[in-house]
């Protein structure tokens, strides 16, 4: 009985030494936690920040390239717009070199015409 008491007082003893020890443990769990929860964090912000770099990035190469695409649609509006009249301009020279060949072939054909009739018939 003796004994038992002993080791019963000998427990309640060191009951304070291992509650210290699984504190300890715990605290040191809890600030692994802690330090590897603030990493993370300031993984997390940095990430935040290059996304929003990103979309900025993105968003100031959108607006640069509708620009360059206004201007290309412009450019080529002006280039249609100095086709059609040329193309118009080749137009008409091109009806009246028909005119004027048409006239040409008619007056070669009455000449023609009037040649054969005063060749000699055979």
């Amino acid at each position: 009985m003796d004994q038992r008491v002993s080791d019963l007082e000998s427990l309640v003893n060191d009951i304070p030494t291992m509650v210290n020890l699984r504190h300890e443990r715990m605290e040191s769990q809890l600030s692994e936690f802690s330090g590897r929860l603030n990493l993370i964090d300031r993984q997390l912000n940095m990430l935040t920040r290059d996304v929003r770099d990103l979309r900025n990035g993105v968003t100031r190469q959108l607006v640069g390239q509708d620009e360059r695409l206004k201007a290309i649609e412009d450019r080529l509006g002006a280039l249609e717009q100095r086709f059609e009249q040329r193309l118009g301009a080749i137009e008409q020279r091109l009806e009246a070199t028909e005119q004027r060949q048409d006239v040409q072939f008619s007056a070669l054909s009455t000449k023609l015409d009037e040649l054969l009739r005063r060749l000699p018939s055979s």
